[in-house]
């Protein structure tokens, strides 16, 4: 049986007419049969008690604007087909958003955070201090990413696999990345596409030759053990994981560029990418391709983690 979500939490920005993510998660609450809660977060300075000293009329400040966040999201919530989701809402107080986010799906038990996107400076993604990024590496569960409101009855899902493990990926992430996107497809009632990019030595060979001073080198494998093993690697894990209907792509390329041409080609309505957090420093880097392609991906982006890595 593929996994099934099991509570939804919404990140509703308060300063955003168009409210995809919302849309996308009652969506999916109604899908799944699950709980979605919609959770907006507000923070002023002013009247936190940071620049002046508290007192019982910054508290009273603090409720008022709550209070008055909570209409503002009920009147929100009147725009959308809410029917046959079991919908809760809530406001929360507090800075950084990533942080307050995160204490609000543990305090949920949320397996699922929804939560609008947009492209990042180069230079806000280099320092790793954009909410996106850091909800990446800080939960435990599915991060669903989304970057347009437009949604098909039938959507196409498309997972990124790495059978061979080179970039030290957890054992179960590519498990997990079936399981997940297999799902979303049958709940979805979607198409699912599966791609895996293996290295080309000829490529290689190319890139290195381009490099002015560069010698060659003896080369032990052949392309076609490369190939051999990256089929095989990748049967292995398709037969008995990957849902009815699923379609394959076996794909000579660095993983990067074959998950941007691939989610054009098939026309995916979202990614579904493992991230992985490295040694000690989990918090600090990713180094998987997700983090590559995020800011470029031109649909939704689910990300997933495995029972290893968290």
């Amino acid at each position: 049986m593929k996994p099934r979500f099991e509570r939804i939490l919404a990140v509703v920005s308060p300063t955003r007419e168009k409210q995809a993510a919302l849309e996308r998660a009652i969506g999916l609450g109604r899908s799944y049969q699950c709980p979605v809660e919609a959770f907006v977060c507000i923070y002023d300075p002013y009247i936190a008690g940071e620049r002046f000293a508290d007192s019982d009329g910054l508290a009273k400040a603090r409720e008022t604007l709550k209070a008055s966040t909570g209409e503002w999201l009920k009147a929100r919530l009147t725009e959308i087909d809410t029917r046959g989701v079991e919908l809760s809402t809530h406001v929360g107080w507090g800075s950084p958003l990533c942080e307050t986010v995160l204490a609000r799906a543990a305090k949920i038990d949320a397996d699922l955070i929804v939560k609008d996107t947009h492209h990042h400076p180069r230079l806000e993604r280099a320092l790793f201090s954009n909410t996106d990024w850091n909800l990446l590496r800080g939960f435990e569960h599915a991060l669903w990413l989304v970057k347009t409101g437009d949604w098909p009855e039938h959507p196409v899902i498309m997972a990124c696999v790495d059978p061979v493990q080179e970039h030290e990926r957890p054992h179960g992430l590519d498990l997990r990345i079936l399981d997940v996107a297999g799902s979303v497809k049958e709940v979805l009632s979607g198409d699912l596409h599966v791609v895996h990019a293996y290295p080309s030595i000829s490529n290689s060979v190319l890139a290195i030759s381009a490099i002015p001073g560069a010698a060659g080198f003896p080369l032990d494998v052949s392309e076609e053990s490369i190939v051999e093993e990256h089929q095989e690697a990748l049967n292995k894990l398709i037969a008995g994981h990957a849902a009815p209907g699923t379609e394959v792509h076996f794909v000579a390329g660095s993983p990067r560029d074959v998950v941007l041409e691939h989610s054009k080609i098939t026309r995916a309505n979202v990614v579904v990418m493992g991230v992985v957090a490295r040694g000690a420093l989990k918090r600090l880097m990713l180094g998987s391709t997700a983090e590559q392609v995020l800011d470029k991906l031109p649909c939704d982006v689910l990300a997933v983690r495995a029972a290893e890595d968290v």
